[in-house]
């Protein structure tokens, strides 16, 4: 329920100190430093989605529990100094301004008269200063110089005297029990409206400031020194236990809270609370912020307590944390940093100080400083206290032992900086940087600092802490692990997991140990198991500083983050349960340096002071936090939120931002979430936002919940859908057309590679067609009738001459080139062995026709393997006679012919060189015989190598050139023949 606004303007124009009470509470504090628009607070309250809206001096905040979002003027607001904020039934949340003028926001954009044709004529002349929204849903705004103006749908309806309204100075606006609506008017008078009509009446009760409606019914207002209750016709004084000691304070303002506790602002005492839950009617009425000028007070669906302030911001009182109370400075103590606790056998607690100081508090929780006769303790911190059996308090300091009984000084050992003392039966273990002392207790006095260390040092290294099972039995935590002394051995203990700076050890009825690293968290050795306990397992922090064992068999663990409570049970490894207490519950501070356990009451100490409270009386927040998903970032652009995207398959690059509001969680508010079609089981995560890339093709649920800082999760999940289509080829239609045009394409290339085949076959028949005719014609012209004829004529003079040894011989070597020619015109291919022997045949058999006037040359390079290499044959042969025919047969002295074969990488180079006449005077010669022979011989060699490279991927090549003297007479002709050849069937590969 809303206070007039008007009393925080009055708080404000005060100026007052408070002074302090004891066992006050740890509050978190808010300001501009964190976030806040200004430390100047007139209002706060919780919308319906839970999130927190404040107004300040220099505009709204709206904090969701990790940051504050600040609007302005530049965001659309009509004044940057808010009085008061509404919300009504369509989540609109209102703005009521130090000028008088409206605005409102409503998802995520603040309107104005400017945006607004409703405001733009409500806000004409008008200064609102009240606001209510009924049950029927009409807006109701009181002015105080133009009456009031009723929002009724799309309509205005103003009531001033201009329509014959009598009154101005709208100071609150409340519903009745039967629907109709009543207004204070300046002169404690009151207007009812039912329906469209109004009258008036006047109220005896005087009135200042500060009404607050009842969620009983009626409204409250203070009268001086009276509370008011006004509910429908009836009027009457509301009192309560304590309600005149409250008046004394100054009551400047009141409210009611959805729990129908009652607050009341004062002049000059802070803010005091009428708790309808508490039982006994002394504990009802509490007072918060004593030396704080409070505005205002929200009370949280959580339980939690916000305060207003005039210049400090705002103030968080966590709902656990009225269950902590609080010793500092403010209390009686000199020095907030406490680094050591002890119990005395009557129940007393002592605390040693960073200064030196000890300080006792007793059973009516009061802060007395433990002065002692003779104790000139150094301004050194007390590192650790202990009151053995017999009465005796030792003090363990940076300068040695100190021990103290009924307020004496009995000893001082300087002994080093000690860090542990612990007593295991008749004997004292102490440990220093000078290693560990034990001690025998009968006699104190006639301890000497030097005998210790002569004769009872059992360990001479720096100790951190030490756990005992008896006088020769315990263990020593050190800067690089522990070690075990048992029957006077020193034995390190093995285990890798120690081998760390150990901060304390505690050793179990059950022997189980426990041990808290510097850094690592607490581990535990149970038996031949060790385990660790850390972040992930719900420790607050893995920096620990101290442990304590209670009564009711829980590990309690001090860390720089937190305290922390372990439930133990025999299988802990397997069942445990990590419960933490941090400044979000109401710690003093987070930084806890060690612990005590009396029973159920729990002493935290810190360097800002104690902590105390019950651990039984804690409550478990089990309202689960509300979670919302905030943003939703499609590739590089952020969209509007929708509870459904339907997306092309390129926009699969998704970042979805959500949030938990768990205020005391302090922006640490663990999630868990998972996208159906991806995830079958939950992932836990500590950001509050989580990005998929490349998302497939498919239908996506992404939800996600929120913890409670108890455990407690969101019952109502936040959830998105996302449907990301297929690409337009991965479509059934798509798929369709493709599968039709590959069929298509597929018949048509049947058809074609059919016909290419048919077509290639043809040609090959052709071309082997006329391969046979080539050969043929080679045939013919390698056995031209002119040269049978002269050979047959050669051998007719041999046998005339009755030389029958050379006729025979010609005629065998005559005999042997025709079925050379023969053979080899059944083959494509011939080794060169049996091309070059045709060749010799020939050229001898020519060179006997020219009456040995032709000499002939065959060079083969040593490279070839002549009887490997493959040529095609009756190629070379008709080149060899046309050089002859053309070239030397015109000549008339000796001709010759050289043939040189050599090898180029994989081509053959076949060069035929003449010495003849030359091709220009071979042509006139043949010009100038009237009946000329027609040579067809290099016609059907070349028409025979145009086949022959057709088939080929590697073509036969011939250059024919023209041999010159220096005179550029013609000496002769060369032809060169490139084939190539492959090497792979060589057998020597």
């Amino acid at each position: 329920m809303k206070h007039f606004p008007g009393g925080v303007l009055f708080l404000a124009l005060f100026l007052s100190v408070i002074t302090g009470r004891t066992q006050h509470l740890s509050y978190q504090n808010y300001n501009v430093e964190d976030g806040l628009a200004s430390s100047i607070v007139y209002d706060i309250v919780q919308d319906k989605r839970s999130y927190i809206w404040i107004a300040t001096e220099k505009g709204v905040s709206l904090y969701d529990g990790y940051t504050f979002q600040n609007f302005t003027t530049k965001d659309g607001l009509a004044n940057n100094e808010i009085i008061s904020i509404q919300e009504d039934s369509h989540n609109r949340i209102w703005f009521l301004t130090h000028s008088g003028k409206l605005s409102y926001h409503y998802r995520s954009k603040i309107y104005n008269e400017d945006h607004d044709s409703l405001l733009r004529v409500a806000n004409v002349s008008s200064r609102f200063t009240a606001f209510l929204e009924d049950s029927r849903g009409d807006i109701w705004l009181g002015s105080i110089t133009d009456g009031l103006v009723r929002i009724r749908d799309k309509e205005v309806i103003r009531y001033n005297n201009e329509t014959g309204f009598d009154g101005d100075n709208i100071f609150y606006i409340w519903e009745n029990s039967d629907q109709s609506v009543s207004a204070f008017i300046g002169g404690s008078r009151v207007v009812d409206f039912r329906g469209d009509t109004f009258s008036y009446r006047k109220i005896d009760k005087d009135f200042i400031t500060g009404f607050t409606r009842l969620r009983q019914g009626g409204i409250l207002y203070p009268s001086f020194d009276k509370l008011i209750l006004l509910k429908d016709t009836l009027v009457r004084e509301y009192t309560f236990d304590g309600l005149q000691e409250v008046f004394k304070k100054g009551v400047l303002w009141l409210s009611e809270d959805e729990n129908e506790n009652l607050w009341f602002g004062t002049l000059n005492e802070g803010v005091f609370g009428f708790i309808k839950e508490e039982k006994k009617p002394a504990d009802r009425i509490k007072q918060y912020l004593p030396d704080k000028k409070v505005s205002t007070v929200l009370n949280d669906r959580s339980g939690n307590l916000w305060f207003g302030t005039i210049g400090e911001g705002v103030y968080f009182l966590p709902s656990s944390a009225k269950q902590f109370t609080t010793f500092s400075k403010q209390d009686g103590l000199t020095d907030n940093r406490i680094y050591s606790i002890a119990i005395t056998n009557d129940g007393t607690i002592l605390l040693g100080l960073g200064n030196g100081k000890i300080y006792r508090i007793s059973g009516e929780q009061k802060v007395r400083q433990y002065t002692v006769r003779n104790l000139n303790t150094p301004e050194t911190k007390i590192n650790v206290m202990l009151v053995t059996a017999d009465g005796h308090i030792w003090l363990g300091t940076d300068y040695g032992v100190y021990v103290l009984y009924k307020n004496q000084l009995v000893k001082q050992l300087g002994l080093g900086a000690i860090k542990a003392l612990r007593q295991t039966g008749d004997y004292l273990l102490v440990g220093s940087h000078r290693g560990v002392f034990r001690i025998k207790l009968d006699n104190i006095k006639a301890l000497r600092t030097r005998q210790l260390m002569d004769n009872n040092r059992i360990y001479d290294s720096r100790v951190n802490t030490i756990a005992a099972a008896g006088p020769d039995k315990f263990w020593i935590g050190h800067d690089e692990g522990i070690i075990h002394y048992v029957q006077d051995s020193l034995i390190p203990l093995p285990y890798p997991e120690f081998r760390q700076k150990v901060k304390d050890i505690k050793i179990t009825s059950n022997g189980v140990l426990w041990i808290a690293t510097e850094d690592n968290g607490v581990f535990v050795k149970d038996g031949q198991k060790i385990f660790k306990i850390g972040i992930n397992e719900g420790l607050s922090n893995e920096f620990c500083t101290a442990l304590y064992a209670d009564s009711r068999d829980n590990m309690w663990v001090a860390t720089s983050k937190g305290l922390n409570r372990i439930i133990h049970s025999p299988r802990l490894d397997d069942h445990y349960l990590v419960k933490s207490y941090t400044a979000k519950d109401g710690l003093v501070s987070d930084e806890v340096n060690n612990i005590l356990v009396d029973g159920t009451m729990v002493y935290a100490i810190t360097n800002k002071g104690l902590s105390v409270f019950d651990d039984l009386k804690l409550k478990l927040s089990t309202t689960p936090p509300p979670i919302y998903i905030t943003g939703i970032r499609i590739g590089e652009r952020d969209t509007v939120i929708l509870p459904k995207y339907e997306l092309a398959y390129d926009q699969n690059h998704i970042k979805i931002d959500f949030i938990g509001l768990s205020y005391k969680s302090e922006g640490q508010v663990p999630y868990k979430y998972k996208m159906l079609g991806i995830d079958t089981n939950w992932t836990y995560y500590q950001q509050n936002s989580i990005t998929y890339r490349a998302l497939s093709p498919n239908w996506y649920t992404f939800m996600v919940s929120a913890q409670n800082e108890d455990g407690f999760w969101s019952t109502d999940l936040a959830t998105v859908k996302f449907v990301i289509r297929p690409p337009y080829w991965k479509s059934w239609w798509f798929r369709a057309i493709l599968i039709n045009l590959i069929t298509c394409l597929l018949v048509g290339a049947y058809f074609f590679i059919t016909n290419r085949i048919k077509v290639r076959e043809r040609k090959r028949s052709l071309i082997d067609q006329k391969i046979a005719e080539s050969e043929l014609k080679a045939l013919r012209t390698q056995m031209n009738p002119h040269f049978i004829f002269n050979a047959l004529n050669s051998i007719q003079r041999f046998i005339i001459t009755n030389d029958k040894v050379q006729a025979s011989n010609y005629l065998s070597k005559f005999a042997y080139l025709i079925r050379s020619v023969l053979d080899m015109a059944q083959q494509a291919d011939v080794l060169l062995q049996d091309e070059i022997k045709a060749l010799e045949l020939y050229l001898e058999l020519e060179r006997l026709r020219f009456r040995k006037k032709l000499e002939h040359e065959i060079i083969i390079d040593e490279a070839i393997d002549i009887t490997e290499v493959k040529v095609p044959s009756m190629l070379i042969q008709p080149y060899v006679e046309n050089a002859i025919k053309h070239g030397i047969l015109h000549k008339k002295e000796k001709g010759r012919v050289k043939i040189d074969l050599d090898l180029k990488e994989d081509i053959l180079v076949c060069m035929i060189e003449d010495d003849g006449v030359g091709r220009k005077k071979a042509l006139e010669i043949k010009e100038a015989q009237a009946h000329a022979h027609q040579s067809i011989g290099m016609q059907v060699t070349k028409e025979r190598l145009d086949i022959l490279n057709a088939k080929r991927d590697h073509k036969v090549n011939v250059n024919i050139i023209d041999l010159y003297d220096d005179d550029q007479t013609a000496c002769g002709t060369r032809v060169e023949i490139y084939i190539p050849i492959d090497r792979s069937e060589w057998s020597g590969d």
